[in-house]
């Protein structure tokens, strides 16, 4: 199971991302493809605000300024881990937020 805990100085109040957990290898807010998705409350989101997961920046969709939503492939949360998840705005490669997952 991973947990996510807010770290570092660039959460903000009010920022949100979920689902908050998981069992390894298990689907969380499954999407008609199957396959997982996360989402994220935060402000001054942009068309150019990508979700990044490690290294992996993942195929995100822009809800507006206030968040971003993306799909998560399950090879990124098969193995027990940390993960690191930030949202990245990929205009001036400005990293918003990030959030440590751990299993």
């Amino acid at each position: 199971m991973w947990i996510v805990y807010l770290s570092g100085n660039l959460v903000q109040p009010g920022e949100q991302m979920g689902p908050m957990k998981t069992k390894v290898g298990v689907g969380f807010n499954v999407q008609p493809n199957g396959e997982s998705a996360i989402w994220t409350i935060t402000e001054n989101a942009t068309k150019t605000t990508v979700i990044v997961w490690g290294e992996t920046q993942l195929q995100s969709t822009f809800g507006g300024s206030n968040g971003v939503t993306a799909l998560v492939p399950k090879e990124l949360y098969s193995k027990p881990g940390q993960f690191q998840v930030y949202l990245l705005d990929t205009k001036d490669r400005q990293e918003i937020k990030q959030l440590d997952f751990y299993s």
